[in-house]
C-alpha cells in the first residue's frame, strides 16, 4: 500500500460488504415508510378532492377590484 494513501480513510472490501448487508437487512423498512407516507398522502388528496372545503363567509368567488383602491 502506499505510504500517501495509508491515512485516507478508504471503504476495504470488508467495510463495504458489511454496508451492504445493512443496507439489505434495513432496505424493507425504508420501503415500507416510504409507502405509508405515500399512501397518507392518498388518502388526504382523495378526502380533499371529495370534501372540499366551504368558502369563507364574506369572500366572493367571483374576482372583484375595489375600485377605491386603485385611483
Amino acid at each position: 500500500m502506499n505510504s500517501r494513501r495509508s491515512g485516507r480513510v478508504s471503504w476495504t472490501q470488508e467495510r463495504r460488504a458489511e454496508f451492504n448487508r445493512w443496507a439489505a437487512r434495513h432496505m424493507w423498512l425504508i420501503w415500507g415508510t416510504v409507502a405509508v407516507l405515500l399512501a397518507i398522502l392518498f388518502i388526504l388528496i382523495a378526502a380533499r378532492l371529495s370534501h372540499p372545503l366551504p368558502p369563507l363567509p364574506g369572500v366572493s368567488n367571483s374576482p372583484q377590484t375595489d375600485q377605491g383602491r386603485l385611483s
